[in-house]
């Protein structure tokens, strides 16, 4: 079993491992790298994490005999500038090994962003956030990862924004347009935190924190 940021004795946020009635092993943690979010991807134990403050986005890689000393690399690191910063969720990878994210803040319009990462060539920003207000109904500061379907389109939501100021979900197609499915009012909730889980047929499930009947 694998977990990350979790807080320890004597360590702020933490990377370890816990076989079923063993002991912790220690990965690693502060001082650096600091760790804010870990997922498990796959059997072969590929761990992908972001760690704050500094925005850098991290890979940690090997077998889970070898877990104990794993290697780590910087993929890349945010400027804070129109490439986003502030990167809070998890990653989606693809089978060409593209990873794709989001981050809560700046981009272009300094209202968060959707980006793609191709290891060792390039980072993209697929697209930029321009949030609510003066006539604007678009999403702003994703907090949560996207999801892909079989098209290749993009799905998440916004804490913020949509025609409301309450939160949105969207869609991100491959062309990089993107379009408000829907706009939370308060009454059918409000400021989502989490990404989407879809269905065989498409359908889209997720949770707000705020709002309802």
């Amino acid at each position: 079993m694998l977990k990350g940021a979790f807080d320890l004795p004597n360590c702020g946020h933490c990377l370890y491992r816990q076989g079923q009635g063993g002991p912790l092993a220690f990965l690693f943690g502060d001082p650096w790298p600091k760790l804010d979010r870990a997922q498990l991807l796959n059997e072969r134990s590929r761990v992908w994490g972001f760690r704050a403050p500094g925005f850098a986005l991290m890979l940690a890689a090997a077998p889970m005999a070898a877990f104990a000393t794993p290697g780590y690399t910087v993929l890349y690191t945010f400027t804070g500038a129109g490439d986003g910063g502030d990167p809070q969720a998890t990653l989606l990878a693809d089978s060409k090994g593209n990873l794709y994210g989001t981050t809560y803040v700046v981009g272009e319009f300094g209202k968060g962003a959707v980006f793609k990462l191709t290891p060792g060539v390039a980072t993209e920003v697929l697209y930029s956030f321009k949030g609510h207000g003066r006539g604007l109904k678009d999403g702003a500061n994703p907090n949560g990862g996207v999801i892909v379907d079989s098209g290749g389109n993009l799905y998440g939501t916004t804490v913020n924004g949509g025609a409301f100021g309450k939160g949105a979900v969207f869609k991100l197609a491959p062309n990089g347009a993107e379009t408000v499915l829907r706009s939370f009012s308060g009454r059918d909730g409000a400021n989502p935190l989490a990404g989407l889980i879809a269905d065989a047929e498409g359908n889209l499930y997720g949770a707000t924190t705020e709002g309802g009947a």
